[in-house]
């Protein structure tokens, strides 16, 4: 949650005084994911979940990866297609299937979204 509250802005779950987010929260859950060579599962708690398998490359083992995609904060995606995504807290609610997904390794760094809060005041 001190990610959600930090990204989002949040205090204690609600957004701060004078914004309008009604459909916006944050709660720790426990997150746990599974993956192999054709693709992965996360369950958040009990919340939600989302199920992929990987797009498979023209030698048929290798998932396709795209290496510095300037949309996200991948270095090196796993594209894959969703089974589904799944997802029901409080207001928030949504249920997606037949998606894009990219998968990979990334690290949390505050300094990145406390430089852009300081740009946005």
């Amino acid at each position: 949650m001190q990610i959600a509250n930090k990204v989002l802005r949040l205090k204690d779950g609600i957004y701060p005084a004078g914004k309008s987010a009604p459909r916006v929260a944050a709660r720790d859950v426990e997150i746990t994911q599974e993956y192999d060579n054709r693709g992965n599962h996360v369950k958040f708690g009990e919340d939600g979940e989302f199920r992929a398998r990987y797009i498979i490359g023209r030698d048929g083992k290798t998932p396709i990866i795209v290496k510095n995609n300037r949309d996200i904060d991948i270095a090196d995606a796993i594209k894959g297609h969703t089974d589904f995504y799944r997802y029901a807290f409080g207001g928030n609610r949504f249920s997606f299937k037949d998606t894009n997904s990219s998968q990979g390794e990334f690290e949390y760094d505050s300094s990145k979204y406390e430089t852009a809060a300081a740009a946005a005041r």
